[in-house]
């Protein structure tokens, strides 16, 4: 089988949006997600055994380690549950935060509508059999946005939104001045994007993309 990649973002290419998001599987059955404004830099692997791990590619590793003085790439390493059916991602990205920029292979990118004002893109992904057919429950506002097969499983993505909740916008508040505090170039490149990592105690995670320019 070949490589099957799915690549999404909320938005449009021509307005206010998101990052790209490109997701791939690999014959041997291991799934991978990243963040198209940090291409090359950060990736998170779903690997067919169940052991799962975030953090920078083997070709930043070394910039990583003489600009942060991480030796070790990954920042954390789980495991997946034995369920057939698991969600392993989940993407949030908040109205406010989308803006006006171009990033390359837009062309292949899935436009997601953009959430209403006051509320959060919700993308999740979700690694099942390749037999199963997952759909969301006709009580559930999310849509399907595609798959991505492998010979061993796929993955699901579903698309949804909702309002930005109290918790949550403390957690973007706080994360916005942890981003003006940090040294400024001279000039913030147009989509440059910031993601926050949210480890769950259980095989769960989040990602919170913010915006690092007004």
């Amino acid at each position: 089988m070949k490589q099957s990649i799915l690549r999404w973002g909320i938005g449009s290419s021509n307005g206010a949006r998101s990052s790209a998001w490109p997701l791939w599987g690999t014959h041997k059955g291991d799934i991978y997600a990243a963040v198209r404004s940090l291409g090359g830099i950060i990736k998170a692997s779903f690997h067919r055994d169940g052991r799962c791990q975030v953090g920078f590619t083997n070709e930043y590793a070394p910039t990583a380690a003489a600009r942060f003085g991480r030796q070790a790439r990954h920042w954390e390493t789980w495991k997946l549950p034995s369920e057939s059916v698991a969600r392993v991602l989940q993407i949030l990205v908040p109205q406010p935060e989308l803006r006006h920029f171009v990033e390359r292979d837009d062309a292949r990118v899935v436009w997601l509508p953009s959430p209403p004002a006051g509320s959060v893109a919700v993308i999740s992904v979700l690694v099942a059999p390749p037999l199963a057919e997952l759909m969301p429950p006709e009580t559930s506002s999310a849509a399907l946005v595609g798959t991505v097969r492998t010979n061993f499983r796929n993955a699901w993505v579903f698309y949804a939104h909702c309002s930005i909740d109290a918790t949550l916008g403390r957690t973007i508040a706080a994360e916005q001045v942890k981003l003006e505090r940090l040294p400024k170039p001279v000039r913030v490149i147009p989509g440059t994007r910031a993601i926050v990592w949210d480890s769950r105690p259980d095989h769960d995670r989040h990602v919170l993309e913010l915006a690092c320019e007004p």
